[in-house]
């Protein structure tokens, strides 16, 4: 079996990029990318996935569009309550990055992780796990690569609140106020 073939760049005279990689044994290239690494990842986006005969992810869909996709499809297996509260969840982020399509969203890691870092405290797990949730989607859907909601850092679940336990003084106190 042949070595496995791997995409190359080279810089023209221009400054831009070139893309260049094997396919059966014939070398092909062609476009001009601004940058070694945008080159590389239209290998990686495009040409890969038509050549191993899998769908290109689909480059025009918006935020607000996967989030309708998804919730319409999660719909079917989960129940209303369980909707209503992701709706009510994803709205901070869709209000930031609704309009935005996905291709730039992928490339937003550093956007996503200070939105993050100015949700409030209690809330931000639960809007940025909505957030993952439906980055995940879009990548099954193949309408994306990667979750940048996943990749702008680590969600950890807030401490839960503490409970106050009265002493023993102040629940007879408390019982005295009640009638029987």
């Amino acid at each position: 079996m042949p070595a496995e073939a791997r995409p190359r760049a080279r810089r023209l005279p221009s400054g831009k990029w070139q893309l260049r990689y094997t396919v059966d044994g014939e070398v092909s290239s062609g476009g001009a990318f601004a940058s070694k690494t945008e080159a590389l990842n239209h290998y990686r986006d495009v040409i890969e996935p038509d050549l191993n005969g899998t769908p290109a992810a689909r480059r025009d869909v918006t935020l607000s569009e996967l989030v309708d996709t998804f919730l319409d499809r999660h719909e079917t297996v989960a129940k209303p309550r369980t909707i209503k509260t992701l709706r009510c969840r994803i709205q901070r982020p869709l209000d930031v990055f609704g309009d935005t399509p996905l291709v730039e969203l992928e490339r937003m890691t550093d956007e996503i992780a200070g939105f993050a870092a100015q949700l409030p405290d209690r809330y931000r797990y639960s809007v940025m796990n909505a957030f993952r949730q439906t980055c995940a989607a879009g990548i099954r859907y193949g309408y994306m690569t990667a979750n940048p909601a996943k990749l702008s850092g680590k969600n950890p679940a807030p401490p839960p609140r503490s409970v106050r336990v009265f002493t023993p003084s102040e629940l007879e106190a408390l019982y005295a106020e009640f009638d029987t």
